[in-house]
């Protein structure tokens, strides 16, 4: 069995349904959260978007760093770019022979 209001109490709240003020302010709070342009999934969209490009923007910060110190490797010790040399572009000596062996 469900309780019901007393009269007075559904009086009051009638009341405050059919006053103008809350039937406008309750309007215009459904067209901004469903209709309006930035509606509240508009707005949850983009601040996924913004929370995804801040991290891009971490990612690629590290990249530069982690470039910016390759460089200065590079500008500073001949033996790295002796290394790099070999390993990636697989450059030798003049009086060298070099074999190289593929994984199965």
């Amino acid at each position: 069995m469900q309780k019901q209001l007393p009269y007075s109490m559904k009086a009051k709240l009638f009341k405050i349904l059919t006053n103008r003020y809350f039937i406008v302010v309750f309007l215009f709070l459904i067209w901004m959260l469903f209709f309006d342009r930035s509606r509240v999934s508009e707005q949850f969209s983009l601040y996924k978007e913004y929370q995804n490009y801040l991290s891009e923007k971490e990612y690629y910060e590290n990249e530069i760093h982690e470039c910016n110190a390759k460089i200065k490797l590079l500008e500073e010790s001949q033996d790295y770019i002796e290394k790099i040399g070999r390993e990636k572009y697989f450059l030798k000596r003049d009086n060298e022979v070099i074999y190289y062996f593929e994984k199965e």
